[in-house]
């Protein structure tokens, strides 16, 4: 598959579904934009100030403020978006979520130190 601008080409290990975070290293975290199929060539995408829609956790505490920094933890496709200084930081809150919402919307800026 080409390189489309805003995104880089990957070959994941597993099958990895639509809407996940993708770790592509130490600081860098991009968006799965088609399935990517395991062991396959495919397309994450990196494209700076996209807002999507992420997991979080629910309960105290994950209201999180808007334009707070948000990381991927753990750093896995299973990840979760937190603030603080756990994981690798993937963008800023775009809207304020409720402690009982299951994802977040958030502003993209990917390989940025926040």
């Amino acid at each position: 598959m080409p390189n489309l601008g805003g995104s880089i080409n990957v070959t994941p290990s597993t099958g990895v579904a639509v809407g996940k975070p993708y770790p592509l290293g130490g600081s860098l975290v991009g968006i799965v934009d088609r399935p990517l199929v395991a062991n396959k060539p495919g397309a994450v995408d990196l494209t700076f100030g996209r807002v999507v829609s992420l997991p979080k956790p629910t309960g105290a505490g994950t209201n999180y403020a808007l334009f707070a920094t948000v990381s991927l933890y753990p750093a896995t496709i299973d990840g979760q978006m937190v603030t603080g200084a756990t994981g690798i930081k993937v963008g800023i809150v775009a809207v304020q979520p409720a402690t009982t919402d299951t994802t977040v919307q958030v502003c993209l800026i990917p390989g940025a130190s926040l």
